[in-house]
């Protein structure tokens, strides 16, 4: 009666109550999890707060909410936005492998993860020169593989269509700066230097 069986401590004491153990021994045994390469074990593994993005472990993401460290995408993210995986262990090749099929980003960007990225120069226009570029070439790739993919299906996903309607809104882009000696009123001296506007608001 106080014994309890592998499958039994994992689904029914460890992954339900991931969040009371102590992070070093959590993580060993996610560790040992993710090495296992179980389909039981990746069930559970799959939808549950597990994976660390901070030093200190006090952050848990689900393996569909990580971006891949190696993708270019990745350069849109800082430490503090706790969405890359932490530590050697969990950034192990054959670990990533494993995370990868558990529906971590690699290649592309959901276009919810997008539109997350461009409210985040909304809110911190410090790090546009950061993040812009990487974003605009995101875009521009993933609206070319939506068109591609519209050629066969007739039309665009609807997950483009509302993320379109929302990126016009998103104040992101930065306002030319006027030219040296130019005669007449030029738009920034409206604003304060710095300032971002959406694509709606611009020429």
């Amino acid at each position: 009666q106080r014994t309890c069986s592998f499958t039994n401590f994992f689904t029914e004491i460890f992954f339900p109550n991931i969040h009371t153990f102590e992070p070093t021994l959590r993580d060993v045994l996610v560790l040992y999890c993710l090495d296992q390469q179980s389909a039981e074990l990746n069930y559970l593994l799959a939808p549950t707060q597990c994976i660390p993005t901070d030093r200190e472990g006090g952050h848990l993401r689900k393996p569909a909410e990580l971006i891949h460290p190696k993708n270019f995408a990745a350069k849109m993210y800082r430490t503090e936005d706790h969405r890359i995986p932490c530590g050697k262990a969990f950034t192990a090749p054959e670990r990533l492998a494993v995370l990868q099929k558990l529906g971590m980003q690699t290649v592309n960007l959901r276009w919810d993860d997008v539109v997350e990225r461009a409210h985040s120069l909304e809110k911190s226009p410090e790090y546009m020169q950061d993040t812009l570029h990487y974003l605009v070439d995101l875009i521009d790739k993933k609206v070319k593989k939506e068109q591609t993919m519209a050629q066969k299906t007739g039309s665009v996903s609807e997950e483009m269509q509302n993320a379109q309607n929302e990126l016009q809104n998103i104040n992101m882009l930065p306002i030319a700066p006027k030219p040296d000696n130019f005669p007449l009123h030029w738009k920034s001296e409206e604003f304060e230097p710095g300032s971002l506007l959406s694509p709606n608001s611009t020429y």
